[in-house]
């Protein structure tokens, strides 16, 4: 009451208000404010209440990259108050810094810094909050080889593109020559390398942040500034050091599929035998706790990538037995064992093996 009464003018009774609307939390007083604000023409005054009032309306959202896009129609109005504040931003000239103002606007700068680069409301942040670095994708699981920059797909026009970027991302300091000798081994030195040099220079060029470089004494490496990196197999390879099979084995797809020569021939098989490897540790460790069920689904799924492993068939085939029965679990073997017929493949020793357990 003493405050109030000291406010002779208009414009401290206007601030007040915004005050006291802070302090209680109430979008009815910040609104009162922001209106007597406006008609006074305190536009950077006004823009503050409009943030407090996106504060209040943002504090109770889940402000995860995940919860923007799963929070529907309560975040979809507090986002439309940024978007006023920014319209207000941009009558202001568009380059006032709010740094102070969001100091104390907590829910407000989470949201901010939860916001993709291209958001309208994205200019209300200050410079010093960090922006988001873009991020460079690269898919080669399942198909030829995918890029995208922010999201967005990425063309350069050069189809070996993808396929150099992610060796020389997986094999850092390879020469030019063992380059050319690995991927185009069917080809001239000269051309070949000639065509490498044009697409180092189209990546360097569509990928700001990006450098491929080319040194006599380190070779070619990938110098990566302002950007993060994903590349889905390498995420894959992590998903399965950390044991993760059953996420790992539902990300799994051929590794460029139509890429060919040894090189990759023995990153595919290198890939199969780390999955493998975990796969069987996993259904190993299952299997001593009596989750049959467990067992068998993860078996049955990593059996449509390697059909034709001895290892795996036989945990597979012995889970079922604990789950379903030995009738289920003979009548299974037999057709693994056509399986292998078909594919003039002699069926294997643990088999064989397993059929005679299972008569006797």
């Amino acid at each position: 009451m003493r405050a109030r009464a000291l406010c002779h003018t208009p414009g401290v009774q206007a601030l007040l208000l915004l005050r006291e609307g802070q302090a209680q939390h109430c979008p009815v007083q910040l609104g009162d404010a922001q209106r007597h604000l406006d008609s006074l023409g305190m536009a950077r005054d006004a823009l503050y209440a409009s943030l407090s009032l996106a504060d209040l309306s943002l504090a109770d959202l889940s402000l995860s990259e995940r919860g923007l896009a799963e929070q529907g129609q309560d975040l979809e109005g507090s986002l439309d108050s940024l978007n006023l504040s920014a319209d207000r931003l941009y009558a202001l000239g568009g380059s006032v810094s709010l740094e102070s103002e969001l100091r104390g606007l907590p829910a407000v700068r989470r949201a901010l810094e939860a916001l993709p680069e291209h958001h309208y409301a994205a200019v209300l942040r200050p410079m010093t909050l960090p922006s988001p670095s873009p991020r460079l994708e690269l898919r080669v699981l399942g198909h030829a080889g995918t890029m995208l920059l922010g999201g967005r797909a990425l063309r350069v026009h050069y189809a070996q593109a993808p396929l150099i970027l992610y060796y020389l991302l997986r094999y850092p300091g390879k020469t030019v020559q063992q380059l050319v000798a690995d991927l185009f081994p069917d080809r001239p030195y000269r051309p070949a390398s000639q065509y490498f040099y044009k697409v180092r220079l189209a990546l360097n060029a569509a990928i700001p942040g990006l450098d491929i470089q080319n040194h006599p004494g380190t070779g070619c490496r990938v110098q990566l500034e302002g950007l993060s990196l994903a590349v889905d197999a390498f995420e894959l390879e992590a998903m399965l050091e950390r044991g993760e099979v059953e996420a790992a084995l539902e990300r799994y797809a051929a590794l460029l599929p139509q890429a060919q020569g040894e090189w990759i021939e023995e990153e595919r098989e290198g890939l199969m035998k780390f999955m493998t490897r975990v796969a069987v540790k996993s259904i190993n460790d299952n299997y001593e706790a009596g989750n049959f069920e467990r067992c068998v689904k993860i078996a049955s799924h990593i059996l449509t990538c390697d059909p034709f492993d001895p290892v795996l068939n036989d945990l597979y085939l012995r889970a079922l037995r604990e789950l379903h029965g030995p009738l289920v679990a003979q009548q299974t073997a037999h057709r693994v064992r056509q399986r292998f017929v078909q594919e003039n493949l002699e069926p294997p020793y643990e088999l064989e093996a397993f059929f005679r357990q299972n008569l006797n």
